[in-house]
Formats: structure tokens, sequence, C-alpha cells
């Protein structure tokens, strides 16, 4: 099943309105640990996860149930790691998302390098004796047509990488949800999954992954992604709160990540 699939992804566009940043100059920027506790207290969907920033360095461990009594049990995990330097804080998009809610959206910097490297090691790692079953064949596999097929990518507004391991739950015809199984390719994606967690410091990198049951056994994987996000999105209780979390984090950025 050639379950894997590149997707070119376009950034959304949002009813909000861009916040521009205006840090008080008077107050010390916050630490590490209190920027990253600030996130995790803003946004309740991330209350137990790992959340880190280290130097400029921002990583995310989070699972969260994903079944039903239908179903049964499913799990779902991410894994973000981004690189805070090459994000835009100055200004930054405010997307309400419901029950008074607000979305912090910051931008990949358009004047950081690109993402194109990134990509391209990830497409490398996709390859394998396996690669028929579960890449989609308008990857290419050498070298030199990757690269091509990067910059051409790339050279679209809006677009990225994001590599698939799809599955879905199906309705039968009696309204019952079927069953969820492990994928067949779940190996073969296992696998790749731990090539690309093992990317030193990559610029920007998320990986999601679907599990049947309540732990993450690779034999129960069900879905998962690999993706490079060129936005990196908070969520804050409040309009208020979320222009002061925009206000730290550009302070932070500022006062730690400046080139």
């Amino acid at each position: 099943m050639k379950s894997l699939i590149f997707l070119m992804v376009a950034a959304a566009l949002f009813a909000g309105g861009l916040f521009y940043v205006a840090s008080d100059k008077t107050l010390p920027p916050p630490t590490a640990e209190e920027l990253a506790a600030l996130i995790k207290m803003e946004d309740p969907s991330i209350e137990g996860a790992a959340v880190s920033i280290d130097k400029c360095r921002l990583s995310i461990k989070n699972e969260l149930p994903a079944g039903d009594d239908e179903i049964g049990g499913m799990l779902y995990t991410v894994q973000v790691s981004v690189d805070l330097r090459k994000f835009n804080f100055e200004t930054v998009n405010l997307v309400p998302v419901g029950d008074g809610r607000m979305l912090i959206r910051s931008k990949w910097n358009d004047k950081q390098p690109g993402l194109m490297d990134l990509a391209e090691e990830l497409l490398e790692m996709s390859q394998g004796p396996d690669r028929d079953s579960w890449a989609n064949q308008q990857v290419p596999a050498d070298p030199e047509s990757i690269r091509r097929f990067v910059q051409g990518l790339f050279s679209l507004p809006g677009s990225t990488l994001s590599l698939n391991l799809r599955q879905y739950i199906v309705t039968g015809a009696d309204g019952k949800k079927q069953k969820p199984e492990p994928h067949e390719d779940a190996d073969a994606f296992q696998a790749f999954v731990a090539k690309a967690l093992e990317i030193p410091h990559p610029s920007s990198l998320q990986v999601s992954l679907t599990y049947i049951g309540d732990t993450p056994q690779p034999d129960r994987l069900f879905s998962g992604s690999v993706f490079i996000p060129t936005m990196v999105d908070f969520i804050s209780r409040s309009k208020s709160s979320a222009e002061n979390l925009g206000e730290r984090l550009y302070a932070y950025t500022h006062a730690n990540c400046s080139r």
C-alpha cells in the first residue's frame, strides 16, 4: 500500500489580525523555564506535556487519548522541535479559536535560510528497500532529482513538506465504526521516524503518531506524519493573555535568540 504521501501544505487564512509586539522594556525578559511554564499554563491541551526551552530550541512532547467507546482506546503522540531564531516574534497573528481563546501564530522569518536542506534530508531518509510499499512515487529517489523537487516545492508560497502514513477509521453500512488495525507499513514508517528524530537540531520538525491502545507500541502504529512546520502556534486563554504571551515570547527571543 503506497500510503506515505507527499503534501504541499498551503498556509491557511484565518479571521484574525496582526499583533505588533510592543514589549515593555522595563521588565526583564522571562527565563527559559518561566516562558515554558507560561506556554503550558495558557493551553490546557498541553498541560501534561513536556515543554522545554534550551536557549533557542523549543521542544514539546505530548500524549493525548484519541479513541472512544466504540473503537476502543487510541493514543496520539506528538514531538515538536523548533529553532526559535527562525521565526518572527515581533509581528504575530492573533486568531480567535472559540470560547474566548486566541491562537498566537509566529511565521517563518523570510530573512532566515530556508528549509530545503531539511526537506532533502528527510526525503533521502525515506529511501530504502521497502520504499515502494509506502512512499508515494511522485517523490524522486536520487539526490539530484530530490534537490530539484525540493527547490520547486519551496518556490511555491506557503508550501512545506509533510510525509504521511495514512489510515482512517471506517464506518460500516450498519453505522458502526470498524475496529482499527495496525497499519501494514507500520514497521517501515517507524524506521523512518526513528531516523528523522535523530536529526541534530532541526530548524523545524514535528512528528505525530497515533497508536492503537494506551501505550506507544511500534507494532500498534495506526497512522503518522513527519512534518516541517513553517508556523509555530500557541494557544492562550484570552486576547489579553495572548498579547501578554506574545510580548513574553518576543522579549525572550529578542534577548536570547537575536543574530
